[in-house]
């Protein structure tokens, strides 16, 4: 995957492993957790099961990407970490400041 830049990262710890986790965020995008193929709109990057789902898109203007790891904060913990990234004319222009 190209390097696009950083626009931000949500994280929340949840009372579910890892795997659990996994399944939960494989329905919850992919709609089928036995297909992870990707939500339309983006291509699937990379799959790590069950620590990292990397997921990108473009169309005629922009380029994005989500990135989803999952980090195990203990047996029945799981930390879940979302970033978004894109490179696009108003993402440029508002880290410019000539929005």
């Amino acid at each position: 995957m190209e390097r696009l830049p950083y626009i931000d990262q949500h994280a929340r710890t949840i009372d579910a492993n890892r795997d659990r986790a996994w399944q939960a965020l494989l329905t919850v995008m992919c709609k089928d957790p036995d297909d992870p193929s990707a939500p339309r709109g983006f291509l699937l990057d990379s799959a790590e099961v069950p620590a990292r789902l990397a997921l990108s898109g473009r169309h005629w203007f922009s380029r994005y990407a989500l990135i989803f790891e999952l980090d195990e904060e203990g047996p029945s913990r799981t930390r879940v970490r979302a970033q978004s990234w894109e490179s696009s004319p108003a993402c440029t222009a508002r880290s410019t400041g000539r929005w």
